[in-house]
């Protein structure tokens, strides 16, 4: 029978160990590490590929999401790991000024 871990809330990551990642990250372009190139290890902290050091965590936001990925399309070739983007609009350009509202009374 197998053990189940009474303080998971996410899906398994232990399936991530492993997995290689690139790292695209403002974080890595400005300080990057060899080729940016790190693998999850216990915990979701991830290594350098090449000298071995540390990059950081892997967010469970983000390990939720490789796993539901690949639960549904299968692994992917790579894996790109990117700071989410702030942008309005689809193109990533930044609004230049606030939305407008209307009160809800207005027509």
């Amino acid at each position: 029978m197998p053990q189940l871990d009474a303080f998971a809330t996410e899906p398994c990551s232990s399936s991530l160990i492993g997995t290689k990642v690139r790292l695209d990250r403002p974080t890595d372009r400005e300080h990057g590490c060899c080729a940016n190139v790190a693998i999850i290890g216990k915990a979701m902290s991830m290594t350098c590929t090449t000298c071995g050091a540390f990059r950081g965590w892997l967010s469970a936001e983000a390990a939720t999401f490789i796993i539901e990925t690949r639960a549904r399309f299968g692994a992917p070739e790579s894996i790109v790991l990117r700071t989410p983007s702030r942008a309005v609009g689809a193109g990533g350009e930044e609004s230049s000024r606030a939305p407008t509202r209307r009160p809800p009374w207005s027509i």
